[in-house]
């Protein structure tokens, strides 16, 4: 899908809870890519959104939809977001699928330049969710390696006819936990604590050798061609759609289902997101933490969930700090090999990767190759004054510099770092606790 012109993302959010975290997550997408289009699905029974706070960016919409875990909700909550687009006359090439627990484990510039440079019609995880039925001729994507679940419970959720019977909660599924004995000692009647239901086993399917269950992660990116498509389907395709309707998590076998048998479009079999379901239990991933940092970045994924502020928020700030400390390679990239910085594209270049808070103290030895190439009394002409403290330290740094778009002023002439001439750019320092912050925050 290259092609000559700026792609447009569209970035999909179903939401329920935390609205600061949905607050700062829709900030860190806006903030890396301005002519982006962040919809909101929240959850028309759960805490409200600080509407007036997410629409005042440009481009961001919030929709309240009724939601029901693991239900075709999810589907209907994602088709009326396109609904909107399309009705709204929004172009757009992808739209990224997330949950307010998501958080970008790269900048979203250079998740979007991936997405630019990508051959496919998206990342999205399938593989067929009964592989001993599946013909060896079929796509198996991610398979056989990825399942989607234990055979059993692939029986359980898409060979019966499902009902809600209750909301499930914790204690309800500690003490209703002897009833799945059920499950194992007949084949007639199901019972599912994660979903709150029951169920009768089916007399027939909609799935055959032509159209193949597949399964995976409700968390993707697609093409909006592909998404489109999804869209039609389930609108002229009424029964199918009903079918859907009786089964558990439909959210995790119907785009994929309804894609891959199309046979028009091709997926890498992947959905770029770290998630961890290890020692979990009723279909949610664990929430991760700090702990789980080093592992998450090695990953190569673009998203991470779940996260949460009451769990754990400092993972966050960590995540900032690693997209942020790019910024800095940015100014290594355009300094030239005559040491001039052509401050235009400089300046371009930090708007499109521009990250909440692109350099914090951790990450003071960063700023290191900055001060070999400016020299540090030529640093000091460059930025304006009083900049407390600045290199009194012999070759240390009591605070830490912030560049971003905003803050580097607009020039139209190169600077010599090494003194010729130089024009100012507006550098800010972040004082140590205690003193006064520049960036505009409460002292």
């Amino acid at each position: 899908m290259t092609n000559d012109r700026p792609i447009r993302v569209c970035y999909h959010l179903q939401t329920h809870t935390n609205p600061d975290q949905v607050a700062r997550l829709v900030e860190i997408i806006k903030r890396g890519s301005p002519d982006s289009v962040v919809v909101i699905s929240h959850d028309e029974k759960a805490r409200p959104l600080d509407t007036s706070r997410l629409e005042r960016w440009p481009g961001v919409k919030v929709l309240l939809h009724p939601a029901v875990y693991g239900a075709f909700t999810h589907l209907d909550r994602l088709f009326a977001a396109v609904d909107w687009l399309s009705y709204h006359g929004v172009d757009f090439d992808w739209l990224v699928n997330l949950t307010g627990q998501d958080y970008p484990l790269r900048s979203i510039s250079d998740i979007e330049k991936s997405l630019a440079e990508c051959e496919h019609d998206g990342f999205l995880q399938y593989a067929p969710v009964f592989p001993k039925q599946t013909p060896a001729s079929a796509d198996w994507g991610a398979g056989p390696g990825y399942v989607l679940c234990e055979p059993l419970d692939a029986r359980l959720r898409y060979k019966y006819r499902n009902w809600r019977v209750t909301r499930p909660t914790p204690f309800k599924q500690r003490w209703l936990r002897p009833l799945m004995a059920l499950n194992l000692v007949q084949p007639w009647v199901s019972v599912s604590l994660a979903f709150g239901s029951v169920g009768v086993r089916r007399t027939s399917t909609i799935f055959s050798d032509d159209f193949i269950c597949y399964g995976g992660s409700f968390s993707c990116t697609l093409s909006a061609r592909s998404l489109y498509y999804a869209r039609d389907f389930a609108r002229e395709n009424p029964f199918i759609v009903s079918f859907f309707n009786g089964v558990l998590g439909p959210d995790e076998i119907f785009l994929q289902t309804v894609l891959v048998n199309a046979q028009k479009f091709t997926f890498e079999p992947t959905n770029k997101r770290y998630i961890d379901f290890t020692g979990s239990r009723n279909n949610h991933p664990r929430i991760l933490g700090v702990g789980d940092l080093e592992s998450m970045l090695r990953s190569g994924h673009h998203w991470a969930r779940k996260f949460s502020y009451s769990h754990d928020a400092k993972v966050l700030d960590l995540i900032d700090d690693h997209i942020g400390a790019k910024v800095l390679d940015l100014i290594d990239d355009h300094i030239g090999a005559d040491d001039l910085i052509n401050m235009d594209d400089l300046i371009a270049a930090l708007r499109s990767a521009n990250q909440r808070p692109p350099i914090w103290r951790q990450d003071r030895h960063r700023l290191y190759p900055v001060f070999a190439h400016f020299g540090r009394e030529r640093i000091l002409d460059i930025i304006p004054s009083p900049v407390s403290r600045l290199g009194q330290d012999d070759d240390r740094l009591t605070g830490s510099l912030t560049v971003t778009a905003d803050t580097v002023a607009e020039s139209t002439c190169a600077v010599d770092v090494h003194g010729e001439r130089a024009q100012s750019a507006r550098v800010l320092m972040e004082e140590e606790p205690g003193s006064c912050n520049r960036m505009g925050n409460t002292c």
